[in-house]
């Protein structure tokens, strides 16, 4: 080939070479890079203003039923989010990305262990960033102040004013607790399915705020108790054995708080605590009917909960704890002793021997109450109907029963030779049992083998 023909060759991949790399620089790569505050332009339309740098941060750990380590997991996301415009609608309602970076395994102890809880939170991480991304009303101003200024100057477009709140987030208004303030970013899935419209509490009840939807679902907040020790590690250490939580941080109004769900084994529920300055003890909780509902809700349930904090009150007065004391707890029941048997197949599963017939006498223990036969025992009967063989029941007492304290549980059936002890289950009261005494129900707690105890106001 002659040196000629050889020129105009390389001339013409030359040119070729440099039209294609101009054709992608400027059709595919998308983002141009400038001397403003820009952060990048896609398809001429969208523009970025600010970038908020986040870290997902959190520790799921399976307790054992005296409080060791049974398994754990932890772990670092890092998080991207950008807040722009996307000029292309006409509204120029605010929009939202995040990145995920690289995540940092921080520690793990048999983590299969931990794998659905620590698969529930990864989903939540890019949700998590575009809540720290618009809670601070100072990145939302500048970054709707850039916005315009950019457009003005690269589109002659006057930008409309938006108020990126308002647009992601909802607040729930008169709350009953004077310190709490509820403002979540908006839920997805909750509002297509609600059976009936948020409840706020306007006095006292059971549930500060309830949620109702899906076939048998809701999420409702309830006060739990004052901690002594104003510290919520130390009240999950105590008081969540067997149990897998998982420890968490949040950002409301600039703070960096602390938070915690824990998971109740064996159940499509999840409760978060919440600890206000003063010590008082909240929890949300979310109960669903199936697996798959709750793997539904879930992300919506996890907004509710980062978008509850507390605030200084001056001259804070928590009136609904003082009301809640006066409904946690009953008195003045009938306590009954129950020995359960299964007679299709004869199977006895009593370590006492207790029977009505017998000389010995039985005394429960109930935590610091101690029910005995010579003080208050009423009646004790056998009866084969309904798998109960013997049924001792005392007299009504005074005796105060509290809801969330732990009572520990011991039988003794005293013996002429030698006495018979059954060291029984703790048993732990909740709301809900309170509020079925209280309205003349029957209650009913296992305390292992096949002894029951009832209570009940006739």
């Amino acid at each position: 080939m002659k040196l000629t023909t050889k020129l105009i060759v390389t001339f013409i991949i030359i040119i070729a070479l440099m039209l294609a790399g101009a054709y992608y620089y400027f059709y595919s790569m998308g983002n141009v890079k400038t001397n403003t505050n820009l952060t990048k332009i896609e398809n001429s339309n969208k523009i970025y203003t600010y970038n908020i740098y986040s870290d997902f941060y959190f520790r799921v750990t399976k307790y054992d039923s005296i409080g060791n380590v049974q398994a754990e997991y932890t772990e670092l996301q890092p998080l991207k989010t950008s807040i722009g415009f996307d000029l292309s609608k006409k509204s120029h309602t605010p929009i939202i990305k995040t990145i995920k970076g690289d995540k940092l395994v921080l520690g793990e102890k048999d983590a299969d262990y931990v794998r659905k809880f620590r698969v529930m939170l990864q989903k939540f991480e890019k949700d998590f960033g575009a809540i720290v991304a618009t809670q601070d009303d100072y990145i939302i101003k500048n970054s709707i102040e850039s916005a315009k200024k950019i457009v003005k100057n690269l589109y002659g477009i006057d930008l409309e004013e938006q108020n990126i709140k308002q647009n992601y987030y909802e607040e729930i208004k008169n709350l009953p607790i004077e310190n709490m303030r509820i403002k979540y970013f908006k839920l997805t899935e909750i509002p297509k399915n609600e059976k009936k419209p948020l409840e706020v509490a306007s006095k006292w009840q059971p549930n500060i705020i309830e949620w109702n939807f899906g076939e048998n679902d809701k999420i409702y907040m309830q006060y739990l108790m004052k901690w002594k020790n104003s510290d919520l590690d130390d009240f999950i250490t105590k008081n969540y054995k067997n149990k897998v939580v998982a420890k968490l941080v949040k950002v409301n109004n600039n703070q960096l708080k602390k938070m915690y769900f824990i998971k109740i084994n064996g159940q499509n529920r999840i409760d978060t605590l919440f600890m206000d300055a003063n010590g008082y003890i909240y929890v949300l909780t979310f109960e669903a009917s199936n697996p798959k509902s709750f793997e539904k809700y879930i992300s919506d349930y996890l907004k509710i909960a980062y978008g509850v904090h507390f605030v200084d009150v001056k001259g804070f007065d928590n009136w609904w704890a003082r009301e809640q004391l006066k409904n946690s707890n009953f008195s003045n029941v009938y306590v009954w002793f129950v020995s359960k048997v299964n007679y299709s197949n004869d199977t006895v599963d009593d370590p006492l021997g207790f029977d009505c017939s017998s000389e010995n006498e039985i005394i429960l223990n109930i935590g610091n109450y101690k029910y005995e036969h010579d003080k208050n025992e009423w009646v004790c009967v056998t009866n084969p109907l309904y798998n109960v063989r013997h049924t001792l029941i005392w007299k009504k007492t005074d005796n105060i029963f509290e809801v969330g304290k732990k009572y520990k549980i011991s039988v003794i059936e005293e013996d002429i030779i030698r006495n018979d002890y059954f060291s029984g289950q703790s048993i732990i009261f909740t709301q809900d049992d309170i509020n079925k005494v209280n309205n003349g129900e029957v209650l009913k707690k296992h305390i292992g083998a096949n002894y029951y105890i009832y209570f009940s106001k006739n």
